[in-house]
């Protein structure tokens, strides 16, 4: 499976796993968990804290590609995901997907208030810090 990038991916996608967790303030974290079905991959967010599961929420991203993954990142109260693709063979150095950032405010489960959350701003890559 480590070397056959096909078959690792096929594994992966029958199975709901953790892409990254991030941490959201105080004893909250959340769990960016991934799931693949007929060929579009989508996120939720687990939120929990040391008592336990505080609540889930659906992140507004579908994409249509088994190969593609999230990393998360917070600072203050805005949350940055990045979306990026794994290769297609191990021959292959050019993503399926192009890499793009989203940034969205903390809100609804993700943050401390009860409101429902709101969609991620997409922002697209370029040179420009």
């Amino acid at each position: 499976i480590g070397i056959d990038l096909d078959l690792r991916m096929k594994w992966v996608n029958r199975r709901s796993v953790v892409d990254d967790i991030l941490p959201l303030g105080g004893d909250r974290f959340g769990l960016l968990v991934r799931s693949h079905h007929k060929g579009t991959t989508s996120w939720r967010m687990e939120v929990g804290n040391s008592k336990g599961r505080v609540g889930s929420c659906k992140m507004p991203i579908v994409i249509p590609s088994r190969w593609v993954h999230l990393r998360a990142d917070r600072q203050g109260s805005r949350v940055a995901l990045l979306q990026f693709s794994r290769f297609d063979s191990l021959q292959s150095k050019t993503p399926i997907v192009p890499p793009r950032l989203f940034v969205s405010p903390l809100t609804g489960v993700l943050s401390t208030d009860s409101s429902s959350p709101k969609p991620i701003e997409e922002r697209k890559k370029t040179n420009h810090p």
